[in-house]
């Protein structure tokens, strides 16, 4: 029976409502990398296929919405929600799945 607490660490139910409308395209992206533990992060980096750790990168690295930058990197009481804490989250789930593509690519050579 899975733990209903790791659960929520590992993957956050995001409210909308907390979350600029620009970047609701990334919410299915955010619950499921979005994950503020780094060792539940790294176990789910571990674990995805070459292809979701493509596509992870793909998504991220092709977003571009107004605004972004300046509220992942201001936070102040009207954005510091767990929902901002899982959207930041989900840049260390890019920059390490960047990171371990790399090594996949470094290992084929």
């Amino acid at each position: 029976m899975a733990d209903k607490n790791n659960d929520v660490l590992k993957h956050p139910k995001i409210n909308p409502n907390n979350v600029p409308k620009a970047f609701h395209s990334l919410i299915p992206y955010v619950e499921k990398w979005g994950i503020s533990d780094d060792g539940y992060l790294d176990e789910e980096i571990d674990g995805a296929s070459s292809e979701e750790i493509k596509e992870l990168i793909k998504v991220i690295s092709e977003f571009k919405a107004e605004g972004f930058d300046k509220w992942l990197g201001n936070p102040n009481t009207d954005n510091y929600t767990k929902e901002w804490v899982a959207f930041v989250s989900l840049i260390n789930a890019y920059d390490l799945a960047k990171i371990r593509l790399k090594l996949e690519i470094d290992e084929d050579v």
